[in-house]
């Protein structure tokens, strides 16, 4: 074979390489989600005000936060008798959730010790575990007011690892030793 043959058969095959690369390109559906709204950025009230209108007998006040753009928007750290820490948030319906940790669903499918290994390695200690569901209770930071919330988004873009994320709401679950399925079970009271 001739090398101006050679040139044309290479440069035709380019030629129909880019083209099918183009065409794949403009085909593909569009499956990616676009990324999350941001966060609202909270700031940190100096003096508190009035707190949530359900503090119980022994709870206190750690932390106030608001909106800068609503001011109405409040939340607040609070400690229990048992110095647990809930957040309650003002103007939203629903119990408090737990300020200082989180209920994960990892992949049942995955190993255990895979969950264990990728939920310390992204910073969240497993404070109390059901293998046998592949449910995780972990420890998030309670002093940001969006703690939960990013802790929760950070988890759920680890698929197929983890399966989703929630907060844990007063009342969830019992008294918690033992409780669910296994020794280990995961519960909210503890």
């Amino acid at each position: 074979m001739k090398q101006s043959k050679r040139i044309q058969l290479f440069g035709l095959g380019f030629l129909a390489g880019a083209l099918l690369a183009v065409g794949i390109a403009f085909l593909r559906p569009g499956s990616e989600e676009p990324p999350p709204a941001p966060l609202p950025v909270w700031e940190s009230v100096a003096a508190p005000g009035s707190g949530p209108s359900a503090l119980g007998p022994g709870e206190r006040r750690v932390k106030e936060w608001r909106l800068p753009d609503d001011p109405t928007r409040r939340r607040w750290l609070v400690e229990d008798a048992e110095g647990r820490l809930w957040r309650f948030d003002a103007g939203e319906p629903g119990r408090p959730v737990r300020a200082d940790r989180i209920r994960v669903q990892g992949n049942g499918a995955m190993q255990p010790a895979t969950l264990r290994a990728g939920l310390d390695h992204n910073e969240f200690p497993i404070l109390r575990e059901d293998t046998a569901n592949a449910v995780y209770i972990v420890e998030v930071s309670p002093f940001r007011a969006d703690a939960i919330e990013r802790a929760i988004r950070k988890l759920e873009s680890r698929t197929p690892y983890i399966l989703g994320a929630e907060p844990l709401r007063r009342g969830e679950g019992g008294s918690g030793r033992g409780a669910g399925a296994g020794a280990g079970a995961a519960s909210p009271g503890e």
